[in-house]
C-alpha cells in the first residue's frame, strides 16, 4: 500500500474526535530524474481524488456500517520532507476537500 496505489486505501481509522481518518503513506523521494517532481504530486493527486471519491460515494459505510460520519481527514504520511510545489499543491486540495467536510493534514 502507498501512493502509487490510488485505488488501495493505505490505512483507516476513528479518530478522537468521531471523525474517518484515513492514511496515505508516501515513501517516495522528491528528487531524481527531471521529471520526478511532478510524476510523484500527478501520484499524490490520483491517490487523493480517489480517497475524495472514496469518501462522496460513502464506499466507507461498507466499512463502517455502524457509524455515521460527519467529519473526514486524509493524512499524507510523508517519508521525505515535501517540495515547495508539494506545499502548494497540498493547500489547493484542502481547499477542494473542505467541500466534503474533509481535511488535508500532513505529518
Amino acid at each position: 500500500m502507498s501512493v502509487a496505489e490510488p485505488d488501495v486505501i493505505d490505512g483507516a481509522g476513528i479518530g478522537s474526535q468521531g471523525e474517518l481518518r484515513l492514511l496515505i503513506t508516501d515513501h517516495l523521494p522528491w528528487d531524481g530524474f527531471e521529471d520526478f517532481e511532478y510524476e510523484h504530486l500527478e501520484l499524490l493527486q490520483n491517490k487523493i481524488n480517489a480517497y475524495l471519491g472514496y469518501i462522496e460515494s460513502r464506499q466507507f459505510e461498507q466499512n463502517f456500517p455502524e457509524r455515521h460520519f460527519e467529519r473526514f481527514v486524509i493524512e499524507v504520511a510523508f517519508q521525505h520532507e515535501p517540495t515547495a510545489a508539494c506545499t502548494k499543491f497540498l493547500a489547493v486540495a484542502r481547499e477542494t476537500a473542505r467541500a466534503l467536510n474533509t481535511t488535508i493534514e500532513r505529518s
